[in-house]
């Protein structure tokens, strides 16, 4: 812990704790009217009495508790309304409209005025306090949160947790959660500080709920009173719940600085591989994908057996990993046509995530650093599919790395470790299609030779139907039994692979 947030926490600790042992420490009960008006400081009244002969020490006591109460609890629920609301916001597009539809219209209405109108009424209870801040707290950082989660979701780690088989709910819960906590803790902290600033100044203004003393309504009884700035008496009275408030804003202001929370281990969900279907390869027919109106590739049409090596090849932008991208699932229904079938399954059924992704077939992404979480060591990616950790080790030592690296968080790992690990994770669970986009583009020569040997290796004694998408010609023409070439939007023509 950095020494600059050392002494703030010190401040909170001491002030949280004379909350907590408030009944202990106060030396007379704070409304009761026990002695004379303005008393001096001394043994039996620490800080004095106010006008109406109360112990101002136990007011003070009593007041930090209710103050650290209502901020506690505003922040507690406004934070878990941005976050819960955020997520779904962000992550279903149907709620999107209604959730972030709502919190315009709240950011646009003069929260002050609500709030004095809403206590008004109400009569300033302390759990009315709480209800109207709560409310109407939580749309701006929700839409931080939301904006946060519609940037996560289009990234490949969380894709790919929907393909293992990770219900919305897991995926909000374990792998877009993790992200915005920091959000949430800026959110609790802010939240924390304004819900007691906003108490004090409403019971300073006489608005605050009468059972309860406050800092706000110490404030308000002294301010009342203008001849106590005649006498030393302000110095006991005023002087207290406004250092308390100052002290505990600025120390909250401090926190908001502070380092991230540190990450919790995310639980494991099981996938069974699915075996009920026969091993016929993947059939792409007739597959166009358009952005917009301009075609990327159109009417593409091939099958590949079980065993067998395809590879596809083709300019810079001609439509490769687009075709891929549609061919696997992974571009919006609405952007391309056509079907694609792994063992006589659509990938456009409701339910083929569930029963198919990284069980019959499984993808390895271009990018691999974007695909797996950054949150996660790559231990725990890899045991979401149910395999154990010897399982996982074996993998990861077939493509030359030490079993040691499954300790590791992607940060900790080179684009080339993070290749081979993507790789390892595609083949864990044997699946009977594999879609490699450029899987070998970040590797030296010599490695990058072992890893193709590797996949080959796979691919003949499994049975696996591999399609290989790569710019390395030479590699294309010696592993494949076919290859094919993307060309003005087409496969124009297909090249027998060379020995």
């Amino acid at each position: 812990m950095k020494s600059m947030y050392r002494w703030p926490l010190v401040a909170l600790s001491v002030i949280v704790g004379m909350a907590l042992l408030s009944p202990i420490l106060s030396m007379h009960d704070p409304h009761a009217f026990e002695s004379g008006s303005y008393l001096p400081p001394s043994a039996e009244y620490w800080l004095g009495t106010n006008k109406l002969g109360q112990d101002v020490w136990s007011q003070l006591l009593a007041g930090t508790r209710t103050s650290l109460w209502i901020g506690l609890l505003v922040a507690f629920f406004s934070t878990a309304l941005s976050a819960v609301l955020g997520l779904l916001a962000g992550y279903i597009p149907w709620l999107d409209r209604l959730i972030n539809g709502g919190a315009n219209v709240l950011l646009v209405l003069p929260s002050l005025l609500l709030i004095l109108l809403f206590i008004s009424f109400t009569g300033g209870g302390m759990i009315q306090l709480v209800v109207v801040l709560s409310l109407l707290s939580w749309p701006g950082y929700m839409r931080l949160i939301r904006s946060s989660v519609l940037s996560l979701k289009e990234r490949e780690f969380v894709k790919a947790a929907s393909m293992f088989g990770g219900s919305p709910f897991y995926v909000l819960r374990k792998h877009l959660l993790p992200h915005i906590k920091p959000l949430m803790k800026a959110k609790f902290i802010l939240s924390f500080r304004n819900a007691i600033l906003t108490e004090s100044g409403l019971a300073f203004l006489g608005l605050g709920d009468p059972n309860f003393v406050s800092w706000g309504s110490m404030l308000n009884a002294a301010f009342s009173e203008p001849s106590i700035y005649l006498s030393n008496a302000w110095a006991w009275i005023v002087l207290p719940p406004v250092l308390m408030l100052i002290i505990t804003t600025v120390s909250l202001a401090f926190l908001m600085e502070e380092r991230p929370l540190k990450r919790k281990t995310a639980k494991r969900i099981k996938v069974v591989k699915h075996e009920s279907e026969p091993s016929d390869g993947v059939c792409c027919e007739d597959v166009t994908v358009t952005f917009g109106q301009q075609e990327v590739v159109k009417n593409v049409t091939f099958h590949v057996q079980p065993g067998e090596i395809v590879s596809i090849i083709g300019p810079s932008g001609s439509g490769k990993t687009t075709l891929a991208r549609a061919m696997y699932g992974l571009l919006p229904a609405y952007q391309w046509t056509g079907d694609v079938f792994y063992n006589g399954a659509s990938v456009r059924k409701r339910d083929f995530s569930k029963k198919h992704y990284w069980q019959t077939c499984s993808f390895i992404y271009q990018d691999a650093r974007a695909a797996f979480n950054p949150l996660l060591t790559l231990k725990e990616q890899f045991t979401e599919l149910g395999v154990t950790e010897e399982q996982a080790r074996q993998a990861v030592e077939q493509v030359s790395l030490p079993g040691h690296v499954l300790e590791k968080y992607p940060f900790e790992c080179s684009g080339g470790m993070l290749s081979r690990a993507m790789i390892a994770l595609a083949f864990l669970t044997e699946p009977d299609v594999v879609i490699a986009d450029e899987c070998t583009s970040t590797l030296d020569p010599i490695l990058k030779k072992e890893i193709v040997q590797l996949l080959e290796e796979k691919v003949r004694m499994s049975r696996v139907s591999l399609i290989f998408i790569t710019h390395d010609l030479d590699i294309a023409y010696a592993i494949s039994d076919r290859t094919l070439r993307i060309d003005d939007h087409q496969l124009k023509e297909e090249v027998a692979a060379y020995a």
